[in-house]
């Protein structure tokens, strides 16, 4: 059985600030003391990936990390269509 995800709105992580977002539509927060960041799903507030500032390592991973690259994939790729298709509909003006 695996453990709940972590989110950034637990009590351990009380006093993480924003601080950037991905290209894929994804947060980035720290720590107060800048030595650890983490990756947050923005919908679900769910902490993708923590990881050591200073060394790069991996300190926490989300059970389901495949299922939201997943998704992130599919929202892309959603709105690359939509903008091709609005590309269409003005060419066709």
């Amino acid at each position: 059985m695996s453990s709940s995800p972590k989110r950034i709105i637990d009590i351990e992580f009380l006093g993480w600030q924003f601080y950037n977002t991905t290209n894929s539509g994804y947060l980035i927060y720290q720590a107060p003391d800048s030595l650890e960041a983490a990756m947050v799903d923005p919908t679900t507030r769910e902490i993708l990936f923590l990881m050591d500032r200073g060394t790069g390592e991996k300190l926490y991973q989300h059970p389901n990390v495949k299922k939201f690259a997943k998704m992130a994939s599919f929202l892309r790729r959603g709105k690359l269509q939509q903008q091709f298709q609005e590309l269409l509909k003005m060419r066709k003006l």
